[in-house]
């Protein structure tokens, strides 16, 4: 009753008395009314039928007769088994061209078909033969698997030639029917050297403008560059098997033409890079981004920018940026007495920032602060340290922030000493309304305090220094805390 593949090997086995277990092994196609001798002493208890190629499905019978001495024992199966033509199980398939060393995936829609109406058939697994068969393979899909009867398996193979030219390979399909053959072939190409020319147009000076290529090297090793002309304005960070991003940030007021050739052994990428450099407009931009008022935002420092100055008009606060996305903060309030109280604190913190896109940037960072207060009869002090994320957006005049982080603080007074960790949300921005002119907002939520702190300023800002005047309100979030309004003065100075 079983179905096997015409051109596949029927195995034909049998229980014998030895040494007498040769067999003559004869079969009919026509129920027995004619017979064809297929082994004339078969031996060692099996046999193995090579399938001769037919044109329709035929019903074989399967007939032994034993030789030796005890001859004339006969065996015959009960029921015939059906060879059937392997033609429109599996198709030629050509898998197209694909550059030397490159992997080409290709899904093939219902490329096996189940013929039969009846039984379902069951794919054991698939193999390559032939001298290219390294070249094909499979590149998604889990076997065995079952056809049910009418239906068809999409396969995916990959396609990699190893040389150019003509790549010829024999897919075989293995089953408990047998195996089908298959010629699949595909053509190997020399990899065609990509050109691209990109045009920046005018950027202002010290401003930046960044593109995004679509391009997939053939490895993932360190890609080398090799430029040509004047490169000074121009960068170039090649993402893994997705795109290259070139940034034009000219430094003075020119043109600026540059060719960049990404080495690759198969798809080499040639940039053609022009951009002009124009003096910056009246629109200046505020020297202070890292913040929007006392919240940090995820802007980049250009690399060796460093500042100083005073978020409140009392403390001070200085830093530096090693890196465009590196910046290292450290700042701290002198000792300073208000009545019968005597303060003083100090900390420092890092901050590693990533631009998304020309609108959008995140950070990371965390800062580690102290804070004590003395009076004749107590002291406190205030241990902390807070990491925390950010996230910018840059909407034309309008820049919105946010951040939250969590801060780690132990209190300790002449009295007591005691834990008050507690987790901090942040929310900030400010606009442009005018050349030099901006308006700041930020408000902050820690989960033990009882108020809500908003500052709001008015910013006048230059090429490097930027001053603020504003109210700082903190609204109680319960009936046992009051309203409290001071105000706030800030003052930075930045250097590049």
């Amino acid at each position: 009753g079983e179905r096997y593949w015409s051109g596949s090997d029927v195995p034909i086995a049998w229980l014998g008395i030895p040494p007498d277990d040769s067999c003559r092994i004869t079969i009919s196609y026509d129920d027995g009314r004619s017979w064809q001798t297929i082994a004339d002493a078969a031996s060692n208890l099996r046999w193995r039928w090579k399938v001769p190629l037919i044109d329709a499905p035929r019903r074989v019978i399967i007939h032994l007769e034993r030789i030796g001495s005890s001859s004339g024992q006969t065996a015959q199966l009960s029921t015939p088994i059906t060879i059937e033509p392997p033609s429109g199980v599996i198709t030629p398939t050509d898998l197209g061209q694909a550059a030397v060393g490159i992997r080409k995936d290709t899904v093939l829609k219902g490329y096996i078909h189940n013929r039969s109406a009846r039984d379902p058939l069951t794919i054991e697994r698939i193999e390559f033969a032939g001298e290219a068969a390294g070249d094909f393979g499979i590149a998604s899909g889990v076997f065995p698997t079952t056809i049910p009867p009418g239906g068809t398996l999409d396969v995916e193979l990959f396609f990699r030639p190893s040389v150019r030219g003509r790549r010829t390979a024999e897919l075989l399909l293995v089953s408990p029917s047998g195996y089908v053959r298959q010629v699949i072939w595909g053509h190997g190409i020399a990899a065609t050297p990509l050109h691209t020319i990109v045009d920046f147009g005018t950027v202002e000076v010290g401003a930046q403008h960044d593109v995004s290529i679509p391009y997939t090297p053939s490895t993932t090793d360190h890609t080398t560059i090799e430029w040509s002309g004047d490169s000074s304005a121009f960068r170039i960070r090649v993402r893994a098997l997705s795109s290259v991003e070139v940034v034009f940030q000219p430094d003075s007021v020119r043109v600026f033409h540059a060719t960049a050739r990404l080495a690759d052994p198969t798809t080499p990428l040639t940039l053609e890079l022009h951009g002009r450099g124009i003096p910056p407009s009246q629109h200046m931009q505020d020297p202070t981004r890292f913040r929007t008022l006392a919240l940090p935002t995820a802007e980049l420092f250009n690399a060796g920018t460093a500042g100083i100055g005073s978020y409140d008009g009392i403390s001070l606060m200085g830093f530096y940026a090693p890196t465009d996305g590196l910046a290292l903060f450290a700042g701290g309030l002198l000792p300073l007495r208000f009545g019968e109280r005597r303060f003083y604190a100090y900390g420092i913190g890092a901050r590693l920032a990533y631009r998304l896109s020309e609108r959008w940037s995140i950070a990371s960072g965390g800062a580690v602060a102290f804070t004590r207060a003395e009076t004749q009869s107590d002291t406190t002090q205030i241990t902390l340290a807070a990491p925390f994320l950010l996230a910018t957006v840059q909407l034309g005049n309008v820049r919105l922030n946010g951040g939250i982080g969590y801060a780690f603080k132990e209190h300790r007074t002449s009295h007591d000493q005691f834990r008050a960790d507690v987790p901090i949300l942040a929310l900030g921005g400010d606009v442009q309304i005018a050349p030099q002119w901006k308006v700041a907002l930020d408000m902050f939520h820690a989960g033990t305090v009882t108020s809500l702190p908003i500052a709001a300023s008015v910013r006048y800002f230059g090429q490097q220094l930027a001053l603020d005047g504003g109210i700082v309100l903190a609204l109680p979030t319960n009936s046992r805390e009051r309203f409290i309004a001071l105000p706030v003065v800030s003052a930075f100075w930045v250097f590049r």
